[in-house]
């Protein structure tokens, strides 16, 4: 006999797949999964009823601590990011080098999150309690 007709003949059996265990939630999970629930009711009651009920912003009171909030911590964010890097850049600074690339992702980060606060803001539908208007008061 020759060496390929034993090779054929003596090849060991495939190890079967191993079974996946079930997903199990941990605790983080579960907190995890209740704020997505949250944060997905929330973004779905502003969207179909309009910024004033989710946020109780009307046209005496448009800006409140959630515009506030979203729009200074982005800009807060973009401003550290950018200078951090322009200041390595600027004074040569090697040893801060490895942390530039960080500081402007962080930036541009930050700049999307006031894109994302002021485009739901902008995009509020008219109704009762919910057009930002400049000023003027409609009956």
């Amino acid at each position: 006999m020759n060496g390929s007709s034993t090779a054929l003949s003596s090849t060991a059996p495939v190890p079967l797949r191993k079974r996946r265990k079930a997903w199990r939630p941990s605790f983080w999970g579960v907190i995890f999964l209740v704020t997505l629930a949250a944060g997905a009711y929330a973004t779905w009651i502003r969207f179909s009823r309009g910024l004033g009920a989710s946020t109780h912003l009307s046209d005496a009171f448009p800006w409140g601590l959630w515009i506030g909030f979203d729009v200074l911590c982005g800009v807060g964010l973009a401003a550290g990011g950018f200078t951090m890097a322009a200041t390595v850049h600027l004074f040569n600074i090697h040893k801060m080098k490895p942390v530039v690339r960080p500081a402007i992702l962080t930036a541009f980060l930050g700049y999307l999150l006031v894109v994302g606060a002021l485009s739901s803001t902008w995009g509020s539908r008219g109704g009762s309690g919910t057009r930002l208007s400049c000023g003027t008061r409609t009956r």
